[in-house]
């Protein structure tokens, strides 16, 4: 079973979940807006807990931004000049639990790299914001069972990143651990970011050029490791994105021919994207899952994206639409399946 249908049957165990009610009650609470009067001004601790609720989904780290948001209170009101209330106990330990939640099934699949390569920390999708919340050892899931993990684990193994890194000759782990995790970590950031700036459209050609360059250079082994770290960090990303959707949606949003004005495709280095004008349905923001079933497709069926961009846009002939830029995510979660498979082409 594909790493993509290990994860959606790990999001119907959620949906079925009654941990999905008291996170409804708790979201409904630190969303809560005051509402006020004509003509009465919004006090500070309205605007503060707005600030710090958009603070938190900015981040694009499910449950975790509450945390980070609520523990850089103090910073937030220097910054905005603005009173920032903190979560209530109640918020804070069923945030943590969640949370503990995403680091437990995380572990799981960061712990499949050779135990003999030193890079787990570069895995960790949280790892750039701090351990505010740990794990003890004793820490069991209450909403997976050990069977639903092990498929979970079983599919990650398949992963084309595990893969890449399997190929890697053994007697070549010591010269690749003597690459820092921060080295590890920087690449990973400028290459994401060089990818997501360039678009789903297209990609970089320096990145191209320096696969090339490397390939030349008999330097592919450590770019392809770097890489195959970069693939499966993004992975588990998507499958943490996927998860805390579940805990919010029935469904994903879906893009097909009942909402599409147009679209238009793209495959290239970076993987496949999507370029649609769609009449404005949904309140979308980057890093969001959504389904697309191309209408043009000889056999429609609905595709996992990421959404890159959304922008609302007002015209006469349809109204109120959206413009986005959303980019496929593949069997394995990878939205970057180009990279992997550029590696082992052959250019002449």
């Amino acid at each position: 079973m594909s790493i993509l249908k290990v994860a959606y049957e790990l999001c119907k165990t959620v949906i079925k979940s009654p941990l999905r009610e008291e996170v409804s009650v708790m979201m409904n609470e630190i969303k809560k807006f005051q509402e006020v009067q004509i003509g009465e001004k919004l006090d500070k601790y309205e605007m503060g807990k707005t600030i710090r609720n958009q603070s938190a989904e900015k981040a694009n780290i499910q449950f975790y931004g509450y945390l980070i948001a609520d523990s850089k209170r103090k910073e937030i009101e220097k910054e905005f000049n603005r009173l920032v209330p903190e979560l209530s106990q109640e918020h804070f330990d069923l945030l943590t639990k969640l949370q503990r939640e995403f680091i437990f099934i995380d572990e799981k699949i960061i712990n499949l790299l050779p135990s003999n390569l030193i890079h787990r920390s570069t895995l960790n999708p949280y790892s750039m914001y701090g351990n505010i919340v740990t794990k003890d050892g004793s820490f069991k899931s209450s909403l997976f069972t050990e069977e639903q993990l092990d498929r979970l684990k079983s599919s990650f193994r398949r992963h084309k990143g595990f893969q890449e890194i399997g190929k890697i000759p053994v007697d070549l782990y010591s010269e690749l651990n003597k690459i820092s995790d921060e080295k590890i970590e920087n690449a990973n950031h400028v290459f994401t970011d060089r990818l997501y700036k360039a678009g789903v459209m297209t990609h970089p050609n320096d990145m191209l050029e320096a696969i090339r360059g490397a390939k030349r250079g008999n330097a592919v082994i450590p770019v392809k490791y770097i890489f195959s770290l970069m693939c499966i960090r993004e992975s588990i990303h998507t499958l943490n994105q996927l998860i805390y959707q579940a805990f919010l949606q029935d469904k994903l949003p879906v893009f097909n021919e009942d909402n599409l004005i147009s679209i238009k495709s793209s495959s290239h280095l970076g993987g496949k994207g999507y370029s649609l004008k769609s009449q404005y349905e949904y309140s979308l923001k980057p890093r969001d899952l959504v389904h697309v079933i191309d209408p043009y497709d000889t056999n429609p069926f609905p595709i996992l994206c990421q959404i890159e961009s959304a922008t609302i846009s007002f015209n006469n002939e349809f109204g109120s639409h959206e413009d986005l830029k959303l980019r496929v995510i593949d069997e394995d979660l990878n939205p970057f399946q180009g990279i992997l498979e550029s590696l082992n082409y052959k250019y002449k």
